[in-house]
């Protein structure tokens, strides 16, 4: 019988926590710009969910050949996405999503084929940027079911608070590399990122204020969670 952890029966309406890290617990972000192209996949595939991987390979990499030159967008099938991401966190070698599957799922347009595209699209940056051999991750991506809105709220908190130790007595939202700082307004949220549904969960008067307080002085509910933190 599979894992729980790799059914991929994604529901209309529901959130998911989706977790992968490198092989033998390797890095797979070693730069800024590592952890920024990754991010820009997921952007894209969330944005053009059945976009060709060397699209915004060119896109990000304008010189891998000088065969290869960066499409127009206007050239791109345009498809409504699925999926939305509604927090995240890249930590060295690991990452967490909080994806809900907010339209039935297609063979072309899930969770699993934004996770799939998104995964293999870097595995071919990192290839071609550092001459990488063998699996980058470790094994197919984790994901599993958040069972209520109590549940949801503690999960952000867990992924939002990844990087305090590598932090140290740096301020979270200096972390540039997860959806904190926009959670606290510290910077507007991009489009591929809706922080409404969280948020909606805390003080009307001052939201951003009330998911700080929430996320840095109240401990973590690990109890609550154990059973989807996916580590």
């Amino acid at each position: 019988m599979p894992s729980r952890y790799y059914r991929r029966n994604f529901v209309k309406d529901y959130f998911y926590h989706v977790y992968n890290r490198g092989a033998n617990k390797e890095k797979v972000f070693w730069n800024k710009e590592d952890y920024r192209t990754f991010t820009d996949i997921l952007a894209y595939y969330l944005t053009f969910p059945i976009g060709k991987p060397l699209s915004v390979l060119n896109r990000i990499e304008k010189k891998f050949s000088a065969e290869n030159k960066v499409p127009n967008l206007a050239d791109i099938p345009n498809s409504v996405s699925a999926v939305k991401l509604c927090a995240y966190c890249l930590m060295p070698n690991h990452f967490h999503l909080i994806l809900k599957q907010v339209a039935e799922s297609s063979e072309q347009n899930s969770v699993s084929n934004l996770m799939r595209r998104t995964i293999i699209t870097y595995a071919m940056y990192i290839k071609r940027k550092y001459d990488h051999s063998g699996t980058l991750f470790q094994g197919k991506f984790k994901n599993v079911f958040v069972n209520s809105d109590s549940q949801l709220q503690e999960l952000s908190k867990y992924i939002h608070r990844n990087p305090l130790e590598k932090q140290g007595s740096e301020p979270l939202q200096k972390y540039l590399y997860s959806s904190y700082r926009y959670y606290i307004g510290e910077e507007l949220p991009p489009e591929w990122l809706d922080i409404r549904e969280i948020l909606g969960f805390f003080s009307k008067a001052d939201t951003y204020q009330s998911y700080k307080k929430f996320v840095e002085k109240v401990p973590s509910e690990t109890e609550q969670i154990k059973s989807i933190i996916l580590e």
